[in-house]
């Protein structure tokens, strides 16, 4: 097979195997199987060196690829050879030890070796997939990448709309990505674990390679981890986390993600040194390298305005953020201080205002066609010149009930801002536009390079920068910045 990243992509399986061959030699070791284990471990690990063999023979004789996506000048191929050459010469290094594992009767001195194998390891997966480049495949069989956008040609010649392929660079890495230390700031990523593609463990060793000081916590459900996924993340330096179910999850899943969500930063927040906080999810990833970097310097730009307060909380916009939906924030990300986020996950998830919008089928399917179908008629300027009347009008028509998305964020507001529940004669959407413009900031996931592993989203989003009634970052600078009258 011609190196490519699909060739790349093998040789990270073909490590991954190694791995997953050590995790079990540590939990059989002192038992009779434990050496036919370890011999299985030291042929994937040969068969992992041919494949960097075959890269390195790659890099030593082509000058370019065919689609000149990598740059292969001396410099750079002389840095590719020096990282192929130290990963063999840790392969060879993890031989050494799979050798003595063999040859050691003390079996202090076996679990010793197996240590010093999985530190190797945790290198290894990182450098394998972020240090060596590979050019993306632009046909494998009858798919063609030229096919395709032929194909988008002629569909933007018929529906005379036009449409764009955005790459998202995955074992396809074109530049050297950057290494950012920041030891103050948290990534909690919470949920259950996604296998497919082996999605959350390459989101895991992403967000290590960039942020290699960063805490960071997969917080998810017990029985959930493997002894495979475990061993390789934690070579990586990644926290894991399971949590017992609770005995009680409520009508819907916000009580499940407030409580593994909540697990995780109380685990972030005994490290004294960490200022913030990222919560995010198993199914979805930012390939925007300097993503903490950005959220930050968000917070730095835009000053918290309430009192209640160490900073704003950051959101996704588009998707299911509204303009004109009370507090319908997307429940995807959130972003600011260790105690803001706690408090913003600390709900106790049993209003009876959630609850009754699973068991009311009829309010439900309302609310949802107000969401999806009426909202996206309202843009920001037409909503921000709604007098107090109409506002009323169109919180009494979406209903008193929460989905999950609007419950997280409005129980927030009501408990940490505003200290009462909201009521029917309260002017609600003006207490989200409030909220919006004094204690949060608004992030479009296009700024953040953000891919969702689920539904089409996997392989085409509408543009959620359209602002037609979503909550936007163009929408949230409105707002922002106008002036509501007292």
């Amino acid at each position: 097979m011609e190196y490519s990243a699909a060739f790349k992509k093998l040789v990270v399986e073909k490590f991954n195997q190694v791995e997953k061959d050590t995790a079990m030699a540590v939990q059989y070791v002192g038992q009779d199987d434990f050496r036919n284990i370890v011999t299985t471990a030291q042929q994937d690990m040969l068969a992992f060196s041919k494949y960097i063999e075959v890269t390195f023979e790659f890099f030593s004789t082509h000058k370019y690829s065919k689609i000149a996506l990598i740059s292969i000048e001396d410099p750079e191929r002389a840095r590719i050879l020096e990282i192929l050459q130290s990963l063999m010469q840790d392969a060879l290094a993890i031989m050494e030890q799979y050798a003595k594992c063999l040859d050691e009767t003390e079996e202090s001195n076996i679990v010793d070796s197996l240590h010093i194998i999985k530190d190797k390891a945790g290198v290894i997966s990182l450098k394998i997939r972020f240090d060596v480049p590979a050019p993306p495949m632009e046909t494998i069989v009858d798919a063609s990448l030229l096919e395709i956008c032929k194909n988008m040609v002629k569909l933007t010649a018929i529906s005379k709309d036009y449409y764009t392929l955005n790459k998202m660079w995955h074992f396809s890495v074109r530049k050297i990505y950057p290494r950012i230390e920041l030891s103050d700031t948290a990534i909690v990523i919470q949920g259950p674990v996604l296998y497919e593609g082996d999605f959350t463990l390459e989101t895991l060793l992403y967000y290590r390679m960039l942020y290699p000081v960063t805490t960071i916590i997969l917080s998810t459900w017990a029985g959930e981890v493997t002894t495979e996924l475990r061993y390789m993340v934690e070579a990586a330096g990644i926290v894991v986390l399971e949590n017992e179910k609770p005995e009680i999850t409520g009508k819907t899943n916000v009580k499940l993600q407030a409580f593994s969500s909540l697990k995780g930063i109380e685990l972030a927040e005994r490290d004294k040194n960490i200022k913030y906080v990222l919560k995010t999810r198993t199914d979805q990833r930012f390939f925007l390298p300097d993503f903490l970097n950005y959220m930050r310097n968000m917070m730095s730009l835009y000053p918290v305005r309430r009192k209640e307060l160490e900073g704003r909380i950051e959101f996704l916009g588009g998707y299911s953020s509204l303009l004109t939906y009370p507090f319908r924030l997307t429940d995807f990300m959130t972003f600011g201080t260790v105690g803001d986020i706690k408090m913003f996950y600390s709900c106790s998830c049993e209003d009876e205002r959630l609850e009754n919008t699973y068991r009311d089928e009829k309010t439900t399917e309302y609310q949802y066609d107000r969401v999806f179908r009426l909202t996206p008629r309202d843009d920001v300027f037409s909503a921000l010149g709604y007098t107090k009347d109409e506002r009323l009008a169109l919180c009494q028509k979406i209903g008193p009930y929460k989905d999950p998305e609007s419950y997280l964020a409005g129980s927030f507001y009501e408990r940490v801002i505003l200290g009462r529940i909201i009521e029917q004669s309260d002017d609600e959407l003006m207490h989200y536009w409030e909220f919006l413009k004094n204690a949060a900031i608004i992030i479009d996931p296009l700024q953040l390079m953000f891919y969702w592993k689920k539904y089409d989203n996997e392989y085409m989003t509408n543009n959620p920068l359209i602002a037609d009634g979503g909550l936007t970052n163009s929408t949230w600078l409105q707002i922002y910045l106008h002036e509501f009258e007292e």
